[in-house]
């Protein structure tokens, strides 16, 4: 227990680190950081570190998110995100560990799988209740959005935002718009 508990692998080594429910580690960063040298002798990484967990709370959750968005940077493997136009960690969607849908060689039904999980999603959709369906969302990641929701909302729809901007930004499209507008924040 070294400080926070977040250095306590530093000064060791280990063949394997395994960062358990990560969205919910918010000291996370600075565990990532320490762990570094854990994982390596003379420079040369020799050994896996992997964070696992279904999601977590927007407010737990910033840091495992951080290194999942900026796998480079954090010295991950990286695979292509959703929008094709960065990077990402790795990513398993909740219907392709569903065993409920496995044969008997562990291979997912894929459709099966889907299907319920969106049927489940649209269920809660209909409660119009943010906390019921932001925690579905949270517990049962199908998408990469689903694991970033918060449990307390928000005022924008952010990921919608952040994708908008994305396009608004490639070849300053945001320049050909007809009518640019401002938004404002009015309590009443």
């Amino acid at each position: 227990n070294k400080k926070t508990g977040a250095e306590a692998g530093a000064g060791g080594r280990r063949s394997l680190i395994v960062y358990e429910e990560i969205g919910l580690f918010e000291d996370m960063l600075n565990a990532w950081g320490s762990d570094e040298a854990v994982v390596r002798i003379d420079g040369v990484q020799f050994a896996p570190r992997i964070g696992i967990g279904t999601s977590g709370n927007i407010e737990t959750i910033k840091a495992a998110q951080k290194v999942f968005t900026h796998p480079k940077e954090y010295n991950c493997l990286e695979f292509p995100s959703e929008d094709g136009e960065s990077t990402q960690c790795f990513f398993l969607p909740a219907y392709i560990v569903d065993k409920r849908f496995k044969d008997a060689n562990g291979n997912t039904d894929l459709e099966k799988a889907i299907k319920y999980y969106d049927d489940e999603l649209a269920e809660k959709l209909k409660t119009n209740d943010s906390t019921i369906i932001n925690n579905y969302k949270m517990n049962y990641p199908t998408k990469v959005d689903h694991m970033w929701v918060s449990a307390t909302g928000d005022l924008l729809p952010v990921k919608e935002a952040e994708l908008r901007e994305k396009q608004l930004l490639r070849n300053n499209l945001y320049e050909a718009l007809g009518k640019p507008i401002e938004l404002f924040w009015n309590p009443d």
